[in-house]
């Protein structure tokens, strides 16, 4: 411990990134007398869990806010994945929802169910996954899927003759084509 570099302490350091920690000190009293310190192993956990939703080929981790389409013919089960690098995952719930919720809606659901083995879509429509993991010390993470639409079809269709001219109402007659 003599050959380590040790800086003369000025002033509060902060430890701000998540990790293991031990803090040491080396003492010199005013007679020119050594002491070594140490603390105890120092754990700082700042983030909530990384979270995977995964269906097929397709993969998400993030909360997004511009949601594409995946497109399903048969009923197919989504899996979830939680870790954590600091700490245990505690719990992970799962929601489904047939729009794109915000952040500041999803904190307000009471109704998440908690994940076990797999999310099974089998509503026909529009699913947007949503995934809430929670870590031992709190820490929450929420994510979400895109539109996984079970049937083939987009219930969210825009008809119209071009991106400016378009309506939520598609209005077929005998001279329609498609």
């Amino acid at each position: 411990i003599e050959a380590l570099e040790w800086k003369a302490y000025e002033n509060v350091v902060a430890l701000d990134k998540e990790g293991y920690y031990i803090v040491y000190v080396k003492i010199v009293d005013q007679e020119d007398r050594v002491y070594y310190l140490n603390s105890e192993c120092l754990f700082f956990d700042l983030l909530g869990p990384k979270v995977e939703i995964k269906l097929d080929d397709n993969v998400w981790n993030t909360m997004n806010s511009k949601l594409n389409s995946v497109y399903i013919n048969e009923v197919s089960n989504v899996t979830i994945g939680a870790t954590d690098d600091y700490s245990k995952v505690d719990k992970v719930y799962y929601y489904i929802s047939d729009v794109y919720m915000s952040l500041e809606d999803l904190k307000n659901v009471e109704d998440w169910s908690l994940y076990s083995d797999v999310v099974t879509i089998d509503k026909i429509g529009a699913n947007v996954v949503n995934v809430k993991a929670v870590d031992v010390n709190g820490h929450e993470t929420i994510i979400n899927s895109d539109y996984i639409i079970f049937g083939g079809y987009d219930i969210n269709l825009k008809v119209g003759m071009n991106s400016t001219n378009v309506s939520d109402v598609a209005n077929i007659t005998d001279r329609s084509s498609v």
